[in-house]
Order: C-alpha cells, then structure tokens, then sequence
C-alpha cells in the first residue's frame, strides 16, 4: 500500500471484525460492490491477499484450494465485485 492510500484510508466498521475472523480462521472472504475497499481493508488487517478476479491467483485456488489456503494463513480473498466464483461452490 502506498504512502498516500495508507494516509486516505478512512475506517470502515468492518475492520475489527475482519481482524477478529481472522485471527480465529484460516480464510475469509471478502466480497460486495466495485470500490467499496474490500481489497484496501483486507492488505491492512490480513498477512496475505489472494485476488480471486486475478486467474494467476484463483487458478490454483480453484485447483487445489486447501493446498493454497494451508500455504498462506491467515488469509483474505477478494472478489472485487465479481460474480461469485464457481470453484466456491464446489
């Protein structure tokens, strides 16, 4: 996060109760409407981010998702506005 997001991110009501899910959960996802600051709250509070609009990224989720979640928690998942992605509902 640059300089100038950090110092314009203004808190959303969310945010302690991302912290809390993923202090407890190995993987949250975080989905709702383009803009919203899904993807900014969840670089914040989660040691790591997989988009899951990215293929690079959701691609192996969808492959072998217990595999990269085991690999990268805790964990916060974005879908920036996407439609629900398939492999979720598997």
């Amino acid at each position: 996060m640059t300089a100038v997001a950090a110092a314009h991110y203004l808190p959303r009501l969310t945010d302690a109760i991302l912290a809390e899910l993923l202090d407890g959960l190995p993987a949250v996802l975080i989905t709702g409407p383009r803009g919203s600051g899904k993807t900014t709250t969840a670089r914040r509070v989660a040691s790591s981010v997989v988009r899951l609009d990215r293929e690079l990224e959701a691609g192996p989720v969808r492959a072998d998702p217990d595999v990269v979640l085991a690999s990268l928690q805790p964990q916060s998942c974005s879908t920036n506005g996407k439609p629900f992605p398939k492999f979720w509902e598997q």
